[in-house]
Order: structure tokens, then sequence, then C-alpha cells
């Protein structure tokens, strides 16, 4: 268990992380981590909000996606709206079911899918701190196993760009996406926002003749879905 805040020990405030057996991280890393991004990647199946946990794609660069486009609602003089929302904890919270039928939908077998999980859902958890590793643990074989893809696992990253993938296509799929033409090159943005990794900017900007209120309604319902 690591320190999240320097200096701050509270149990509730350290990360877990988990020491995998290296065999089996290496092989979620190779399955996972390099077929299945390759698969993604070469078919450009990533929309251009996510930047986490792919190459040549920095936190710096949403950081400046987020001043360009205040830069561009001053140029128009649009209200808007950026919301920063975060899915706390997200590795932790990743349903396997859903993250399997999204893996074999990009092409990954379901056996070594099976395989992974399986490991993840009978694995027995021992804590480590700076007195030593406990004796008691938990998890194991339960009848409703644990969810999540663990801190420390090589393919949680993936896990969570593909899941993040298929929300944002919803998000563009209902409507809740900016939609700007530029005037110069008549090229067209389409963007629900920036994403890194579990760190959302969700942006709205004014439609022409809308109201400071259509654009707070307009964020609330993209917030919510």
């Amino acid at each position: 268990m690591l320190e999240k805040l320097k200096g701050n020990i509270n149990v509730e405030k350290l990360r877990g992380i988990l020491l995998m057996e290296a065999d089996y991280n290496f092989l979620s890393k190779l399955l996972l981590g390099v077929r299945l991004m390759r698969s993604v990647e070469a078919r450009q199946g990533f929309p251009e909000e996510l930047a986490g946990s792919r190459k040549r794609y920095e936190a710096i660069d949403v950081a400046l996606n987020r001043k360009l486009v205040s830069d561009m609602m001053r140029q128009m003089k649009r209200p808007g709206t950026i919301i920063g929302v975060d899915a706390a904890s997200c590795y932790d919270r990743i349903v396997h079911s859903i993250v399997i039928l999204i893996a074999r939908h990009e092409g990954l077998s379901l056996l070594p899918l099976l395989s992974l999980f399986g490991v993840i859902q009978r694995m027995k958890y021992f804590v480590r701190i700076g007195y030593g590793e406990s004796t008691s643990y938990y998890g194991g074989r339960r009848i409703t196993p644990y969810k999540g893809t663990c801190q420390g696992n090589g393919a949680s990253p993936t896990y969570w760009l593909i899941i993040t993938m298929i929300m944002v296509l919803l998000m563009h799929k209902k409507g809740h996406a900016l939609e700007l033409k530029f005037p110069l090159t008549n090229e067209e943005l389409h963007c629900m926002g920036f994403i890194f990794v579990d760190d959302t900017d969700l942006i709205v900007i004014a439609k022409e003749n809308e109201s400071v209120d259509d654009v707070m309604r307009r964020q609330q319902q993209g917030t919510l879905c």
C-alpha cells in the first residue's frame, strides 16, 4: 500500500497496488496491452477524445486542448462550460462481463479472457505495509466474486481504455458532443470533451441563439449520461 498523498498514511488515503505473478502479468500485457491495442489503433477505433494509456499522448495535450477550447468560446463570444468529472477507483470498478464482451468484439478469443479473469476472481489478497504482510486475506473462491481488474495489472489500462471508448461513442450517438464548423476550411469538429484515463473534461459550447440556461441544461444531461 503506497501513499497517494505524500505524508498522509491514513488507511483510506493509501493506494493498494497489487504485486501480481510475473508470468500472469506478462500474458496480460501481451494479449491486451500489445495485441489488442495494436488492433484497435490500426483500424483507428479509439476516438480522438481518449488520451490516456496511448502512445504519443500526454497529459499536457489535454491541458492545451482545454485552453484552446476556452479561447474558442471567447472568440465566438458564446457561453460554454467545461466540467471536470473523475471516475473514482476506475480499475477497481470494472465489471468483468462487460469488458469481456468489448474485448471479444475487438477480436480477442474467449478462452484467454476467461483464464485472465478467472485468476482475478479466485485470487487471495494479502496486504503488505511497513509492518509486514497480513496473515489473513480476503477474496478466494466466492459465490459472488470481486470485480475490478486490479491496480498493478498490466492489462488494466487497456481494459479501462476500451470501456471508455464505448462510453465516448455512446455520448456521440446520444448527441452529447460539441459540433463546430471552421469558417476558413469548412472542416467540422465533433468532440464531447477530453479524457486522460479516468479524468474527464466534458465540454458544451452554445449553439447560435442558445442561452446560458440552454447550455447548463445540455451540460447536466451530458454529465448524467
